[in-house]
């Protein structure tokens, strides 16, 4: 009976030890490498980037995977840290299933950088270019003079690389004509307008409301000038045609910083519309499935 319970205690002591050892074990595998990978693919599908970059930084501490490098470059695009993103494609462009695709996002963090003639220069070299997305990786460098403020290629050259649909094609040619031939206002037109007519000026730059505030404000002054003079109240007169012809001065100042104004409004809502039409179709990257 002694011997029955010693061997009952030491077995339940080896169940102890054992269930312990196994708890651990999972324990630790569940932080282990490849669920830090599986978590890190949860975390980058549902396009929680930073946190996906850290999960799979621990993973490739243990093991190899293209796929994985590929993803923490497009992670680091997202969080728009490129230069890191660089270096993590640079090191497919060799012996990888990955390595065009690499090389597209390659080129996709140079144009992100937002520096038109080195990427245009990069382009022209051929270096690094796949076969495969070379039209993908033209369509980049055209977009750059959308960006550019100096310099708009000639049409042609620019429209072949967007003729796969007739209404993406339009909307070029019309952001294309917008930029080579934005519809400004002449700040001397304006200012002269309003010499003319108080408020034409500002009417000229679609400053509508400013336009017949001012005609209205310099008319009253003028007549009331005008009346004071006739009645040969003098005093008031002069108050009347010193406030008038100060409205008058100011009216054609208004109209000139109101073209001024106009066209700075024109060229920032082109910019914008310019980068929200190439960010919605993705700067034409195509979508890689990366499993």
């Amino acid at each position: 009976m002694k011997r029955f319970k010693n061997n009952f205690i030491s077995f339940i002591l080896f169940y102890l030890i054992f269930a312990s050892g196994m708890f651990c074990q999972q324990e630790n595998d569940i932080f282990g490498p490849l669920n830090r990978k599986i978590f890190g693919d949860y975390l980058y599908s549902q396009k929680d980037y930073l946190r996906a970059f850290d999960e799979y930084k621990n993973y490739l501490k243990v093991y190899s995977n293209d796929t994985v490098i590929y993803k923490i470059g497009c992670s680091l695009i997202e969080m728009e840290r490129y230069n890191e993103a660089e270096d993590y494609f640079k090191t497919l462009f060799i012996n990888s299933k990955l390595q065009d695709e690499a090389k597209l996002q390659f080129y996709f963090v140079k144009f992100k950088q937002n520096d038109p003639l080195p990427f245009r220069e990069l382009c022209e070299t051929g270096t690094y270019i796949p076969e495969q997305y070379s039209k993908s990786i033209n369509c980049l460098k055209q977009i750059t003079y959308f960006y550019d403020k100096k310099y708009l290629p000639d049409s042609l050259e620019l429209f072949y690389y967007f003729n796969q649909d007739s209404v993406i094609s339009n909307k070029v040619h019309q952001l294309y004509m917008g930029k080579y031939y934005p519809e400004y206002k002449s700040s001397l037109t304006a200012a002269l307008l309003s010499s003319v007519v108080p408020g034409l000026g500002k009417i000229y730059t679609k400053n509508y409301s400013d336009g017949v505030t001012s005609f209205l404000l310099t008319g009253l002054f003028a007549y009331l000038a005008y009346d004071n003079f006739k009645a040969e109240h003098n005093t008031r007169a002069w108050i009347f045609a010193g406030l008038g012809s100060l409205f008058y001065a100011g009216n054609i100042y208004g109209s000139a910083a109101s073209a001024v104004i106009y066209n700075a409004q024109i060229k920032i809502n082109l910019e914008g519309e310019i980068k929200a039409f190439f960010n919605l179709h993705n700067f034409f990257i195509p979508k890689i499935p990366i499993l």
